[in-house]
């Protein structure tokens, strides 16, 4: 019987002797099979950007053929792109976009345009990368004293990690409650945060932790954390819904006459992209809500848009 390998993009076991015989692919770290090779070969610039800086990105694009490398030419003057997630990356964020939730982060991901979006997505790829994992909570509101009452965590197949209520220190304020439809009675009754804080991060912990507006998301995981003085780790975030507002480059004017990409609720980009779960304003829901829409983007990403 053949050898076999798993090929890093279709993650089919593979015989040996039906692996792509392209050097350029086996010198960047890749296993591919040859059913793979012809629509990933214009792809595999953007996988470098991650790796090797901007002159070796210029070698790879000339390597390949004329027809690939006419579709790589929006990428010849843009930046080399490191992303933190892969292992041993010279990833440093960008001093003028240091914000608050860099403080308590590993690394909070921004993005410059959809081709970095794009590039980032399919970075997951790479053998050297930290898995991702999408996150949801639910919380007594939104003040700097609210605390999580909801929390799930879903890998990278949509599988359900964990999902549990939680029982708060504080009331859940009125308007929370129309939202997400909890009260002190669905929560009275659920472990407090220390209770399940260890496993919870253990889920998190070397991993990208995805959520629908990261900067409230893992802000209230600290705050709640912080209300119980317990230690809270540094985590690599990635905030879906300013991913997809590059993603999507629909423009809004502000007042001062600059353009910026307008941002979407969660319900709204579900609905755009045709994906058939609509949130619920409940963790375990919008966390898969999450996934999907991460998984409708990758898919964009490698095959193009639907027609």
């Amino acid at each position: 019987m053949d050898q076999a390998f798993r090929c890093d993009l279709c993650h089919q076991e593979i015989p040996v002797t039906e692996r792509c015989r392209d050097t350029t692919i086996f010198d960047a770290g890749w296993e591919i099979c040859a059913r793979c090779e012809p629509g990933r070969r214009q792809r595999l610039a953007l996988y470098m950007t991650s790796r090797q800086p901007s002159e070796h990105l210029w070698w790879q694009i000339n390597a390949l053929p004329p027809e690939t490398q006419s579709m790589h030419s929006s990428y010849r003057n843009e930046e080399s792109w490191i992303f933190p997630h892969i292992t041993a990356s010279d990833y440093q964020p960008t001093k003028r976009y240091r914000g608050r939730i860099d403080a308590y982060t590993a690394s909070y991901m921004r993005w410059q345009n959809k081709s970095h979006v794009l590039a980032w997505i399919d970075s997951f790829n790479l053998r050297h990368a930290l898995r991702p994992v999408f996150l949801d909570t639910e919380t007594t509101g939104t003040r700097r004293f609210s605390e999580i009452i909801e929390l799930c965590i879903v890998d990278a197949y949509g599988q359900t990690l964990f999902h549990s209520l939680v029982n708060p220190t504080t009331e859940i304020e009125p308007m929370a409650s129309a939202v997400h439809g909890l009260t002190r009675k669905d929560v009275k009754d659920a472990p407090r945060y220390p209770t399940i804080f260890e496993e919870v991060i253990g889920y998190l912990c070397n991993r990208v932790v995805i959520t629908y507006n990261a900067s409230f998301d893992i802000r209230l995981l600290k705050q709640t954390a912080d209300c119980y003085e317990l230690a809270f780790p540094a985590l690599h975030t990635g905030c879906l819904m300013y991913a997809y507002a590059k993603y999507r480059e629909k423009y809004v004017e502000q007042s001062n006459g600059q353009r910026r990409c307008k941002t979407h609720r969660l319900e709204e980009a579900m609905a755009y992209e045709r994906l058939d779960l609509p949130p619920s304003h409940r963790a375990e829901r919008d966390a898969q809500c999450v996934h999907q829409l991460f998984q409708a983007m990758k898919v964009r990403s490698q095959y193009g848009p639907s027609p």
